[in-house]
């Protein structure tokens, strides 16, 4: 996170408010799975087999299958796409959450619920750092590691603003889960629709900072 432009860094951490916000109303329509955190499917799947609940199994299977083959597509826009990659990456991720937050209590909740791990599977292959590195935008573990062994150097330059940005890291997917699940309970699954907006808007941002830096 340190080593990250500005305009990165502000992705990064809104990147994590959208996938709190999004990972709560999955957690809700799922009844306590979720469509970013794979750690936790994968837990929860490793439970189901060891009961012999395979129909469980096979639906938290499914949501991380589904991640995956987001992250797959979103390496391969990543790849294709050029300097313009992060803001169609942004655009896609909009467009997904957004119909998944208008279908799911519609007449094809179905479509939504695939939808939802594919978008935040996408989220993560987006190239943030320096090199060809990637952030994980929807879990926090690695994070919260970085920010224990970074308090034992604070006296070295620059691991203070490290440890504070990887707070806001942190804290940007807790408050994302927050305002999803109050959202949730106000406004149902169409709370999506706002997130949604904020990567429409970011991918708009990222469009012109590409022909900023091309110029």
């Amino acid at each position: 996170m340190q080593k990250l432009p500005t305009e990165r860094t502000t992705a990064a951490i809104l990147l994590a408010l959208v996938a709190g916000c999004v990972d709560a109303v999955g957690f809700t329509e799922l009844g306590g799975y979720f469509v970013s955190f794979m750690s936790g499917n994968s837990t929860r799947l490793g439970m189901h087999l060891a009961y012999r609940e395979w129909h469980s199994a096979l639906f938290v299977g499914g949501l991380i299958a589904l991640f995956i083959g987001g992250a797959s597509l979103g390496a391969l826009i990543d790849e294709l796409a050029g300097r313009f990659a992060a803001s169609l990456l942004f655009l896609v991720e909009a467009a997904l959450i957004g119909v998944a937050g208008h279908v799911i209590e519609g007449v094809h909740p179905i479509t939504g619920i695939v939808l939802l791990p594919i978008a935040m599977g996408l989220s993560n292959a987006l190239v943030l750092g320096e090199r060809g590195a990637r952030i994980g935008m929807t879990y926090m573990t690695g994070t919260l590691v970085r920010i224990g062994t970074g308090l034992t150097r604070l006296g070295r330059p620059g691991e203070a603003r490290a440890v504070i940005l990887d707070c806001l890291l942190w804290g940007a997917l807790v408050l994302g889960v927050a305002l999803g699940a109050r959202g949730q309970l106000r406004y149902g699954p169409e709370v999506l629709l706002a997130p949604a907006a904020a990567l429409l808007l970011l991918s708009i941002v990222e469009a012109w900072f590409s022909r900023r830096r091309a110029a």
